[in-house]
């Protein structure tokens, strides 16, 4: 009988029935796999950030601006590389100079009472030489009544705040015509 001869096909390093093929398509799958993770991982971290910003703006018209800054907060702060990061950043800044003028108001609005009154006050004197007694019940923005006195050199008007006690909520001091005490300094 004729022997067949068989031709051996050489074979790449340590291969043997394909194995190396394997290797290849099994580090293919696992580069594969790992970028996609990265890719979820990247949108899961967007898609939270996202979230929590559309949660910021719903507080906003719930009229819960601290809250909302809040979260405007902890977005840059945990997904500082996410789009949803740099739209809280401007938000949160537009959200803080909102909470600034709502905490000046008062004190703005308490200022411009007490130059009023003290023009009138001014007026008096000038019309008639002498500084008025008492005032016409003028209040501040937190509805007391302004203190007023008359001193040896002229008058003392004041408002005290929030808190209505002097030294405490910033109070507002006018002597003869020129603040002593201004929270504002001056910027109405």
């Amino acid at each position: 009988m004729p022997v067949l001869e068989s031709r051996i096909i050489e074979r790449a390093g340590d291969e043997v029935n394909g194995s190396a093929r394997l290797r290849r398509s099994h580090w293919t799958l696992c580069v594969t796999a790992c970028v996609l993770v990265a890719i979820f991982a990247a949108c899961s971290r967007s898609s939270r950030a996202e979230r929590l910003l559309q949660e910021a703006r719903v507080e906003v018209k719930r009229g819960r601006l601290e809250q909302a800054l809040s979260l405007l907060e902890r977005v840059s702060r945990e997904y500082p590389a996410t789009d949803a990061a740099r739209e809280a950043e401007k938000d949160a800044r537009l959200y803080r100079g909102l909470l600034d003028a709502k905490r000046l108001d008062p004190l703005r609005r308490a200022r411009d009472i007490l130059v009023q009154t003290a023009r009138e006050i001014e007026a008096t004197h000038t019309r008639g030489g002498h500084w008025p007694d008492r005032l016409a019940t003028a209040a501040d923005p937190w509805g007391r009544p302004l203190v007023y006195e008359r001193t040896q050199t002229g008058y003392r008007l004041a408002s005290f705040g929030a808190d209505g006690a002097p030294g405490g909520e910033p109070d507002l001091v006018i002597v003869n015509g020129r603040f002593t005490e201004d929270p504002l300094g001056g910027n109405p």
